[in-house]
């Protein structure tokens, strides 16, 4: 009797759990220093949770190559490429050019290096940097102006 029990009862919980909405063709498990995510491709649905940060599962997300580009006061500054893997250029059209620099900060707030916007054309080296994401400030008489997100590749 308590074998016929047993057995009634596996069978229960495998045909009434339902462990995802979709078949998976493919995925795995991806580690790193700061956690571990398991990652599947082909599902159809997916679940996001939005608070302090933002967490979308069950989709893949496209990586994306652009190009940051921005009107301030009638100037435009441009940085590029992005992602990179050596350095960004930050180009700088109808501004001031004697009165603007940058600040490069990684995300934990870390200023890593500052210089003057010269020219129209400032590279800020981004070689010796880990893999990861960085921001770019950039100032105008001291005063921070806009902030732009760059994201660092090997």
């Amino acid at each position: 009797m308590n074998k016929h029990l047993f057995t009634v009862m596996i069978l229960f919980a495998v045909f009434s759990t339902h462990a995802q909405q979709s078949a998976a063709t493919a995925g795995g498990d991806a580690s790193g220093k700061s956690g571990t995510t398991a990652y599947s491709v082909g599902q159809t649905s997916y679940t996001e949770d939005v608070g302090n940060g933002s967490s979308a599962q069950g989709v893949q997300h496209a990586y994306e190559i652009y190009e940051v580009s921005k009107a301030i006061n009638g100037a435009h500054f441009t940085m590029y490429p992005n992602p990179t893997a050596d350095l960004v250029n930050i180009a700088v059209e109808n501004a001031e050019k004697g009165n603007l620099s940058y600040q490069l900060y990684n995300t934990a707030g870390k200023l890593l290096s500052a210089g003057k916007l010269d020219g129209e054309t400032t590279s800020v080296a981004m070689k010796g940097y880990a893999s990861g994401i960085y921001l770019i400030r950039l100032y105008s008489d001291e005063q921070p102006i806009q902030t732009f997100k760059i994201i660092k590749n090997q």
